[in-house]
């Protein structure tokens, strides 16, 4: 991890315009996956255990290419779900779903940050990444990730990066 970060800081390594360093898939016999993917997140904690920093990357495109190499199994749930919807239904059920999914993410997030070491730093990765958001986790949040949430959901909230 360090010797990827000094590799960014030196020039060594090239960013997109997004800052994101670009991987490519190398197989066991050498061969290379045909399309390239960016690092998604690259952990702060290491592994005692094996000495090993987890580092998770994404290929471009992959949401859509997940529909794409099966349209037909999305077309048999969406559309009778769709279809299953009354022409005049009121929406009141999905504003109580909606709430619903909100606590279950929040208990979620919080299970992760308390289960995952360096739970706290892919959490604030995620809500940066989908809110644009500069979160920094500092060495007391990281500590005690529970406390860190009563000081960092309130900004969030106020910022508008949690709605």
């Amino acid at each position: 991890m360090l010797q990827i970060r000094r590799a960014i800081a030196a020039g060594e390594i090239d960013l997109d315009e997004n800052d994101r360093v670009e991987v490519r898939l190398t197989f066991s016999d050498g061969t290379e996956y045909p399309v390239s993917g960016f690092i998604d997140f690259l952990a702060y904690s290491v592994d005692q255990e094996t000495g090993t920093v987890e580092l998770r990357a994404e290929r471009t495109g992959r949401a859509q290419s997940v529909v794409d190499a099966d349209v037909a199994r999305y077309d048999r749930f969406s559309l009778p779900a769709m279809a299953a919807i009354p022409a005049g239904a009121a929406s009141g059920g999905w504003a109580r779903r909606r709430i619903e999914g909100k606590l279950l993410s929040i208990v979620r997030l919080a299970k992760a940050s308390l289960t995952y070491a360096g739970g706290i730093d892919y959490l604030a990765w995620k809500i940066n990444r989908h809110a644009g958001t500069k979160i920094e986790i500092k060495p007391w949040q990281r500590r005690w990730p529970l406390v860190a949430a009563l000081t960092l959901v309130p900004r969030l909230v106020k910022s508008g990066a949690i709605r």
